[in-house]
């Protein structure tokens, strides 16, 4: 399902695996401090999310990464 095997791909596909159990209109709050590399997350998390034919949206602030799934 993910050709493409990054250094962000584990962290990409365990929080979109999250996104799945979490219901509409609710996003994941994810502290920036956990992640390695938050801008390289977020571009795994587009290129995995799209290459499975999903729509997400992030949004950053200067402590959390922010990820919900996109309405069509």
């Amino acid at each position: 399902m993910f050709p493409r095997n990054g250094k962000h791909k584990n962290s990409a596909a365990y929080i979109l695996a999250a996104l799945d159990r979490l219901p509409n209109g609710k996003a994941l709050r994810i502290e920036k401090a956990e992640l390695t590399d938050d801008k390289g997350v977020r571009a795994s998390l587009y290129r995995i999310a799209q290459q499975a034919g999903r729509k997400i949206s992030t949004v950053t602030d200067d402590d959390f990464l922010y990820v919900w799934n996109k309405s069509e």
